[in-house]
């Protein structure tokens, strides 16, 4: 988990395709968002990171669905019954579209599902929309935030 000492807002991507992340970080960087980005190879490296004691939490989890030892099912069902992580905003960011996954995801508690996009200029656009979203309003609203 790369970590820094600074109070910054961050959030984490927990995703295990290296390709993936880099891209991610990279979007995130040209976006200039008031966001740092920290990294989690899998599922099993989030929640040791998470459950550790007096760490600042996160202000958002990016989730993907598919990663070896901890799957994104097992993560956000986990941090979803810690009273301590319940409240950190939870996107499920997958390549699956599956309509099982997706109410899945919701019954389990993931504030909002997203399909990984197709190209860079979208991947940057949903991150934005991502990163300027309140979500502690979108959280208390009935509706999708975007």
């Amino acid at each position: 988990m790369n970590q820094s000492g600074s109070s910054k807002k961050y959030i984490i991507l927990a995703e295990d395709d290296e390709d993936d992340r880099l891209i991610f970080k990279e979007a995130v960087n040209e976006l200039s968002s008031p966001f740092e980005i920290r990294i989690a190879e899998d599922g099993f490296e989030l929640l040791n990171f998470l459950e550790k004691p007096n760490i600042e939490l996160p202000h958002l989890v990016l989730l993907d669905l598919n990663m070896p030892l901890i799957n994104g099912f097992e993560c956000l069902e986990t941090m979803k019954k810690d009273e301590r992580l319940r409240h950190i905003p939870v996107i499920i960011y997958s390549t699956s579209g599956n309509t099982e996954d997706i109410e899945k995801a919701y019954s389990l508690g993931a504030n909002y599902y997203l399909s990984k996009p197709e190209s860079y200029a979208q991947l940057k656009e949903v991150i934005q929309k991502v990163l300027e979203t309140n979500w502690t309003i979108a959280i208390n609203q009935s509706n999708k935030p975007f």
